[in-house]
């Protein structure tokens, strides 16, 4: 079976097509109804209806020409902003992600830094029992052989 991604159509370079081609027909165009229309000839009038018809048919497809670049360009513009407007959109949620894992690490560092601190805190009441307990066997002692 086969995916829609595999003829994913890429529209930038149909507008790019479509204007090179009428760029191209519209010079064509204008080139050869200015030919017809400076060389027709003078003498046989039906001759010359022909050739300022076949002239007027060019200078219609120029004029299409020209429609077809100007609606070419204005997609063209329009998709270019659209994709303009998803790589900032995509680059503002790739900063936004950025910032979420600072937090999260901020956050991180926090809890461990509390954790820390509880030990820090349990080891200086241990020091604080431990001389308590120092300098209540030191009174006991004193008491005992009398030193004071």
């Amino acid at each position: 079976m086969i995916s829609s991604e595999t003829f994913k159509v890429n529209y930038g370079d149909f507008y790019k097509f479509t204007i090179s081609a009428s760029i191209i027909v519209f010079t064509v165009c204008i080139i050869s109804s200015s030919f017809l229309i400076i060389n027709s000839p003078h003498q046989i009038s039906q001759i010359k209806i022909l050739f300022n018809f076949i002239a007027s048919i060019y200078i219609i497809l120029g004029a299409i020409s020209l429609v077809c670049i100007y609606w070419a360009v204005k997609k063209w513009k329009q998709k270019q902003e659209k994709e303009d407007k998803i790589l900032e959109l995509d680059l503002k949620l790739k900063e936004l992600e950025i910032d979420v894992k600072h937090v999260d690490l901020m956050e991180k560092k926090k809890e461990s830094y509390k954790i820390f601190e509880k030990q820090i805190e349990k080891q200086k009441r241990r020091i604080e029992e431990v001389s308590g307990a120092l300098i209540l066997d030191d009174e006991i002692f004193d008491e005992a052989f009398g030193k004071k």
